[in-house]
């Protein structure tokens, strides 16, 4: 038996959700609530990035001076970066490397100088980093909950609508949502790590990211406040990966999911809930949520 899991839909999604067995519809970054996936960073973590990216920056700016590109030391500090870079793929600051640096960029107050101008910059690129990362990702949201009267409220068009039941055959990738309140989710520095290349070598960008870089940039994307634990979430991340992704009148869906059941809410229009009915006769089992009076509990009345 695989893991079954459950996703409020309005019901006018529902013949979309239903085709070729069953899909889910994900959501993209610019569209997805304001409290969700915030990439906050420690103030560590920041000057870290920061000093890491003015190195390289000041080293390659030191490299088209006239006045020092044809300084040994300066020359040898680029040359060990350049090749580590070509070698690993990313950069990792190594013993050699970081005395060649601090004799040469660190050395009198060119690096502090410089490190001064570079602050606009190194501010555009981090946030143009996790644009792009928002803009290359989608996520499938689901809980474990079928029953809960608050997310019947925010996702199923206030009890109006839908909650669809999937089977996943394979549950490997769903992750379950961390509530939380605490702000610094994203470790930008090795991000950056893998992203110097790309920036400051002319390194083709991978369309794909390093296991490590992905287990990195999954964390934003599980957070959300501990006000939200009732939601019970379970998260499919999809970054850059779109196999068996399919995009249709503007909607993302992950296809080749299997549907065992649909739900209706407790205040679902009559018409709606015999259009449902027909839809889903001898494909899905169509079961019906009541309130209960004075109560907000819902129960299964089929």
């Amino acid at each position: 038996m695989g893991k079954v899991l459950y996703k409020y839909i309005e019901a006018r999604h529902l013949l979309s959700c239903l085709k070729n067995g069953g899909r889910v519809k994900l959501f993209d970054l610019p569209a997805s609530d304001p409290i969700d996936c915030n990439f906050t960073i420690s103030d560590d973590n920041l000057k870290k990035s920061f000093y890491m990216l003015a190195e390289v920056a000041c080293l390659l700016e030191l490299m088209n001076d006239d006045s020092y590109k044809k300084n040994r030391l300066v020359v040898k500090a680029f040359n060990t970066l350049k090749k580590d870079i070509d070698i690993n793929g990313v950069y990792k600051q190594n013993i050699l490397l970081k005395s060649l640096l601090n004799v040469t960029i660190k050395k009198g107050n060119y690096f502090r100088s410089f490190c001064k101008r570079y602050e606009p910059e190194f501010d555009k690129t981090y946030k143009d980093i996790i644009e792009k990362l928002k803009m290359r990702t989608l996520i499938g949201s689901l809980t474990y909950s079928n029953d809960e009267y608050r997310m019947w409220d925010y996702y199923g068009d206030h009890h109006k609508g839908l909650c669809i039941e999937y089977e996943f055959d394979n549950p490997n990738g769903l992750l379950d949502a961390i509530y939380t309140d605490d702000d610094n989710s994203f470790d930008l520095y090795t991000v950056l790590t893998h992203m110097i290349p790309s920036l400051y070598f002319g390194h083709k960008e991978m369309n794909g990211m390093s296991d490590e870089c992905l287990n990195t940039c999954y964390l934003p994307f599980l957070k959300k406040r501990r006000g939200y634990s009732h939601e019970r979430e379970v998260r499919r991340i999809f970054i850059d990966q779109r196999e068996n992704i399919i995009k249709e009148e503007g909607l993302w869906f992950l296809t080749n999911v299997r549907v065992k059941a649909v739900y209706t809410g407790c205040m679902i229009d009559d018409n709606v809930r015999q259009q449902v009915e027909e839809i889903c006769k001898n494909k899905v089992i169509v079961h019906h949520f009541i309130l209960e009076r004075g109560k907000n509990e819902l129960t299964l009345v089929d």
